[in-house]
């Protein structure tokens, strides 16, 4: 059975907004979950999302970050999928800081994990669906971010997934995945796999 972490923010821990404070959606409604089954024990799938988490950039989140991998190692695959918290924080939203930020992260995992035979699948995030985004800023942020995450999962030569493409449905607060989103989530994430 092949190994497969995925790191990121809420829509990864399975946050339902319904819910308060840091409830969650049953484990087969998350997207993790449901990719859990649908690949039918090829696949361990290991989520490790945090509500709020931003890219790690100082020396102790990065090094908090290089544990959990080490914790869980030996891995085939590592899912990052982060940027939205760091656009969604923002008092103009700009693409630019997270996809420095990120770029910067992924040069020290690759670092890190060089000879362990572990593929990296950067994700861009879905998109902000924010109804108080009256000019599209944080929404366009977000398309932008997804182009500077293909640019950048090219230029290091690792995979790149777009959920930003992926019209996903979300739940009211146009942040976060709706359970009928976490399920399509899960399928083309399934695809992604499968295509590895």
């Amino acid at each position: 059975m092949r190994r497969a972490l995925f790191f990121g923010d809420s829509n990864t821990y399975g946050y339902d907004p319904r819910s308060f404070m840091v409830g969650r959606y049953a484990p087969d409604k998350r997207w993790t979950g449901v990719l859990q089954a649908l690949t039918e024990g090829d696949w361990l799938i290991i989520g490790k999302g945090r509500s709020g988490r931003f890219i790690p950039d100082s020396d102790a989140a990065c090094e908090a970050f290089f544990q959990i991998l080490e914790e869980y190692a030996p891995l085939d695959l590592l899912g990052i999928m982060l940027g939205t918290n760091d656009v969604l924080f923002m008092r103009q939203p700009s693409a630019d800081p997270a996809a420095q930020k990120m770029e910067a992260l992924l040069k020290k995992t690759l670092e890190r994990l060089s000879g362990k035979g572990t593929k990296i699948l950067l994700i861009a995030p879905p998109g902000l669906h924010l109804y108080e985004d009256e000019d599209g800023a944080f929404a366009g942020a977000m398309r932008e971010l997804s182009i500077r995450y293909k640019e950048i999962a090219e230029k290091l030569g690792i995979c790149f997934a777009d959920a930003e493409g992926w019209d996903l449905p979300v739940s009211y607060d146009g942040v976060h995945l709706s359970e009928e989103g976490h399920r399509l989530f899960a399928e083309r994430l399934k695809q992604e796999l499968d295509s590895l």
